[in-house]
């Protein structure tokens, strides 16, 4: 008989609840256990300094052979919008917040037992395939460098040419925010005194960054200065929300200038696919 891990987690568990509701209902219907997971790796919080190092992305495996047998069809995750991604984070920071007060060290191996027994109380017609999840397991690159740290100037190689350049300004459960500075330079160098930023710094992942793809160019937290220290994420139609919880209500230019009115803004960029999104903002394709 499987030990149930998931008591006392109320709060995660109802967390968990609202998740699956929110997708079966832009799904319209259940979803599967394995899209589920899928979503939860993808809203994993990478830059959280109570959880070891993991790189992004990170691939979540339900255990069960019932389970398995019900999650052969294609996932239909990529046609989620950001609802389901703020929700699976809310979910797992709770999960981390409860694990993390025993004090022992926090790893992905502590979250996964408690996550599968929550997700196994689930019912089937919620969430397809729940009465058969035995285990979770997790599989993501090894980290090969050092996380980024707050003051770090990073470049982003642009398809364009030369390079786009960014402060590490905050690490918080949105995940790493990047304060970017305008235009390209044409070689690795660290931005001319007086450079025009971006009033509005980039939620992405460290991966990038960890495997040598954004060169570090030094450290410098006089830099910090010129961005805001905890960072807003922008909600439709125009609501700003710090990492902390404080909400504040949006103009309509300002909605139209962060491109929450014509749904070009994401709350969050995987790194691998930041260049593309800056490309496409200094052509006019976004």
């Amino acid at each position: 008989m499987m030990r149930d891990l998931s008591a006392g987690l109320d709060e995660v568990r109802d967390a968990l609840v609202e998740l699956v509701s929110e997708i079966r209902d832009e799904f319209g219907s259940a979803p599967s256990v394995a899209e589920v997971l899928e979503v939860i790796a993808l809203a994993m919080p990478y830059g959280d300094e109570r959880l070891e190092p993991v790189t992004f992305p990170m691939r979540l495996w339900a255990q069960g052979s019932k389970v398995a047998r019900q999650d052969r069809g294609a996932s239909r995750v990529s046609d989620l919008n950001d609802a389901s991604f703020v929700i699976a984070g809310h979910a797992i920071d709770l999960l981390i917040g409860r694990l993390a007060a025993s004090g022992e060290p926090m790893t992905v191996a502590r979250l996964l037992p408690p996550l599968a027994g929550l997700l196994r109380n689930l019912s089937d017609d919620a969430l397809a395939g729940a009465a058969g999840l035995q285990a979770i397991e997790a599989k993501w690159s090894p980290v090969r460098g050092r996380r980024p740290r707050l003051g770090d100037v990073v470049s982003i190689p642009s398809t364009l040419g030369g390079w786009y350049v960014a402060v590490v300004v905050a690490r918080n459960r949105f995940g790493t925010a990047y304060g970017l500075f305008q235009g390209r330079q044409p070689t690795l160098r660290t931005p001319a005194p007086g450079a025009q930023v971006d009033p509005y710094p980039v939620y992405s992942d460290d991966d990038e960054v960890l495997h040598g793809r954004w060169p570090v160019l030094g450290r410098d937290e006089k830099l910090l200065e010129r961005f805001p220290a905890d960072p807003e994420i922008f909600h439709w139609p125009g609501l700003a929300e710090t990492s902390a919880g404080a909400t504040r209500p949006m103009s309509d230019e300002e909605a139209e200038l962060v491109g929450l009115a014509d749904r070009s803004y994401r709350q969050s960029w995987m790194s691998e696919y930041l260049a593309a999104k800056l490309d496409a903002k200094a052509t006019g394709d976004q």
